[in-house]
Order: structure tokens, then sequence, then C-alpha cells
């Protein structure tokens, strides 16, 4: 698999998926989330909120009208589908820095790390559904606990991601300054 990902690994890959990225962020911040917030008593969906805490969960889940399981459910679509790109964007990005460093920067296996957060994604958007399409006079602690112990290290993740990026980016940039010119021998 990481094989493929090196080989895939191209700066036009690399700027179709950033693009995809950001058609997905227009139709999400221009459709969804409007249609979100207007069955949702103007509140922005679980899984975009930090801080977010079991009094914020239960003061929402009070507020929500009618049609907020059909706009939880496009919600969460959207932004597994877009949280997918964002990880797709991170090892394609990683392995052609890679690629372009004169020295080895890391091993492939931390190719693997954006991954986490689309597992992340998946269990807490499928929580905040239980959340969502269970009685609001119903408190479910259990649900809302786990989920927002996920949802917290989904966005730690989401800043070691970034981190990684930067550092591979500074790293790249370094060597390259510093690696001898070939083919110009004066």
């Amino acid at each position: 698999m990481i094989a493929m990902v090196r080989r895939h690994a191209t700066a036009r890959n690399v700027i179709a998926v950033l693009a995809a990225i950001g058609v997905l962020a227009l139709v999400s911040h221009g459709l969804v989330l409007p249609a979100y917030r207007a069955v949702a008593s103007g509140f922005d969906p679980f899984g975009l909120q930090l801080p977010l805490t079991r009094a914020m969960v239960a003061i929402q889940r009070g507020a929500f009208g009618p049609g907020i399981e059909q706009a939880s459910i496009c919600f969460v679509a959207i932004h597994v589908f877009s949280q997918t790109l964002v990880a797709g964007f991170y090892v394609l990005f990683w392995a052609w820095m890679m690629s372009k460093s004169p020295r080895p920067l890391a091993r492939g296996a931390l190719l693997l790390l954006p991954l986490l957060a689309v597992l992340c994604v998946l269990v807490e958007d499928a929580g905040f559904l239980v959340l969502v399409f269970s009685d609001s006079h119903v408190p479910r602690h259990d649900v809302t606990t786990a989920t927002l112990i996920v949802h917290r290290v989904r966005f730690f993740l989401g800043d070691v991601n970034l981190a990684i990026t930067l550092t591979l980016a500074a790293f790249t940039i370094y060597f390259r300054s510093r690696a001898p010119a070939v083919g110009n021998v004066e």
C-alpha cells in the first residue's frame, strides 16, 4: 500500500486532492451548514465544535427542530468524505515531500497516521448520530462521554498531522537547500 501511495504522490495529484477539498468546503459551508443551522436553532454540527462539553450537547439536543435527522445525515456524509480527502491529502503530500528530499525523512508507516483521524471521524459521527436520533429528553451520558473523548482525540490528531506536515516541509526545504547542485559543474 505504501509503495502504491509513493507512486501516486505527484504534484498534480496533491493539487487535485487539495482542489477537491476546496470545492467540498464551499459546498459544505454554502449549502449543508446553513441547512443544518436552520433546524438546529443556529448551532453548528457537533463535529465542528471545540470545545464541546456534555452540557453543551444536552442544551443543543433540546434545541433541535424537525428535520435535524436529515440535516445530520447530510452533514455526516460530507464530514466523513471531507476528512477522508484531508487524510488523503496528508498522505500524498507527505509522500511527495519525502520523495523530494535528498535525505530520508521518515518511514513509510508514518503515512498511515492520517487514517487514524478518519477512524476517529467515523466513530465520532456515529456517536453524534446516536445522540441526534435518540430522544432528547433521555440523557445519553455513556454515548456522550465516549463520543466527546473521540472528538477531542480527532482534533488532537489533526494538530499532530499539521505539525508533521510543517516539520516535513521545513526539513525538505532545508535538505534541498543544502544538497549539492547536480549537473551544474563549471
